[in-house]
Order: structure tokens, then sequence, then C-alpha cells
């Protein structure tokens, strides 16, 4: 498998399937600075994810 995701993808993916902290000492800022931005932003990667039908992907942030 082959990958290639974006700091946001990766932030969003983390955050859906893992449901926890990123683990230090990895740190991700997303391309959102503020919750005004964060809102409709976080809404376009829940569309992208959502589409991406890709058991593997889910299943390697699963672990």
């Amino acid at each position: 498998m082959n990958w290639s995701l974006d700091l946001d993808e990766f932030a969003y993916l983390w955050s859906e399937i893992v449901a926890d902290l990123i683990p230090y000492p990895l740190s991700i800022r997303t391309s959102a600075r503020t919750q005004d931005e964060r809102d409709p932003h976080r809404l376009g990667l829940r569309r992208w994810f959502d589409t991406t039908d890709d058991t593997d992907l889910r299943v390697a942030f699963g672990i």
C-alpha cells in the first residue's frame, strides 16, 4: 500500500480513527489557524474521508 496524505488529512484521520492526541514528539499544525477557518475546513475533510473507501487505510490508522 502507498498513500500520500497532506498534514490536514493525516491529522483528521488520526482524530477520527485513533481518537487520541498525536503522540510526542510528533507535532502537526493544520492549515486552518482559527476556529472560523477550522469548522469549514474540517467539514471538507469529513467529505473527503467519507468518500475515501480504503479499508486498508482505515485499518492502518486503527493500529
